[in-house]
C-alpha cells in the first residue's frame, strides 16, 4: 500500500488539544505531536486505491497518546463514506503534490543556478592569474648575454674601449656603467669579471669628489687608488686611470621584475 501522510499544527485559545487522523479500514494509523498541549495536529493518511473505506477519529484532552490502547480513546466519526467525499480529496491532494513538486523544481534551479555562479567566480580570476603568472615565468629577468645578480643585470664586455664610448654603449642598452652599492655587489663583480680591468660609473673632475654616472656621490664605501679622473676595477679592487685609456667595461640595470615594481610605485 502508497500512504501519504500531512500534518499541522496550530495554537488555539482555549489551550485545549485535539488530535485529528483517518486511518484505513484495515490499517490502522496512531499519531501525536510531542508533550505541549498548545498545538493541534492534523494527521491524514491515504491509501491511494479507490476501493478504500474511510473512516476520521477525533481525540481530546492534554495528551495525544495513550499506552493501553489507541483504538479505544478514539471516537469514529463518519466523514469520509461517500465517494464523491472521497474524489474531491483525492483531487486536492494531487494539486497540492503538483504545488509541491514545482516549487522544489524551481528551488532545483536555483541552487544549480546558485552552484555554477560561484564556480565560474572563483575559475575566472584564477584563470587570469594562471595566465599572468605563466608568462611571467617565461620571460627571462635579464636580456640574452647579461647576469642576473640582487635584481640588477650585469654586462661584462670583450671589446676594449676608453670610459666615454664605454658609457655611450652602456647608455644604448638603457643602462650605465655599472654604480656599485654595496660590498656583496663588489666582491660578485671581482670575481665574475676575471683577470680583466672593468671600467666602471664613477668619475670625477679635477679638485672634485668622484661621483656616479647619475650624479649621486660616491659614499667611500671601498678605496680606490691612483690619480686618474675614472675608476676601473682591477685583481685588487679599485683604481683610477685616464678617460681615454682603453679597458673592458661592466654595464647595470635593474631586472625586469626591479622595473615592474618601479613603475607600479610611482
Amino acid at each position: 500500500m502508497t500512504f501519504l501522510k500531512i500534518i499541522l499544527s496550530y495554537h488555539l485559545p482555549n489551550q485545549t488539544s485535539f488530535s485529528f487522523l483517518s486511518a484505513c479500514k484495515r490499517n490502522k494509523i496512531f499519531s501525536y505531536r510531542g508533550n505541549s498541549s498548545q498545538n493541534v495536529t492534523f494527521c491524514l493518511t491515504l491509501e491511494l486505491k479507490p476501493s478504500a473505506e474511510w473512516f476520521f477519529f477525533v481525540k481530546t484532552g492534554p495528551r495525544m497518546h495513550d499506552s493501553t490502547g489507541v483504538e479505544a480513546n478514539f471516537v469514529p466519526v463518519d466523514l469520509l463514506a461517500t465517494p464523491n467525499y472521497l474524489s474531491s480529496k483525492k483531487h486536492s491532494i494531487n494539486i497540492n503534490q503538483n504545488r509541491i513538486l514545482v516549487i522544489l523544481i524551481l528551488i532545483l534551479i536555483f541552487l544549480i543556478l546558485t552552484v555554477l555562479g560561484l564556480i565560474t567566480g572563483l575559475l575566472v580570476p584564477r584563470r587570469k592569474l594562471h595566465k599572468i603568472s605563466s608568462s611571467e615565468c617565461f620571460e627571462a629577468a635579464c636580456p640574452e648575454s647579461w647576469i642576473g645578480f640582487q635584481r640588477k643585470c650585469f654586462y661584462f664586455s670583450d671589446d676594449i674601449k676608453n670610459w666615454t664610448f664605454s658609457q655611450r654603449f652602456c647608455d644604448s642598452y638603457g643602462a650605465d656603467l655599472v654604480q656599485i652599492e654595496t660590498l656583496l655587489e663588489l666582491n660578485f663583480l671581482l670575481r665574475y669579471k676575471g683577470p680583466y680591468d672593468h671600467w666602471i660609473g664613477l668619475s670625477r673632475d679635477l679638485g672634485q669628489p668622484w661621483k656616479w654616472v647619475n650624479g649621486t656621490e660616491w659614499t667611500n664605501c671601498f678605496p680606490i687608488r691612483g690619480g686618474g679622473e675614472c675608476a676601473y676595477l682591477n685583481d685588487k679592487g679599485a683604481s683610477s686611470a685616464r678617460r681615454y685609456t682603453e679597458r673592458k667595461w661592466i654595464c647595470s640595470k635593474p631586472d625586469i621584475y626591479a622595473q615592474i615594481k618601479r613603475q607600479n610605485s610611482i
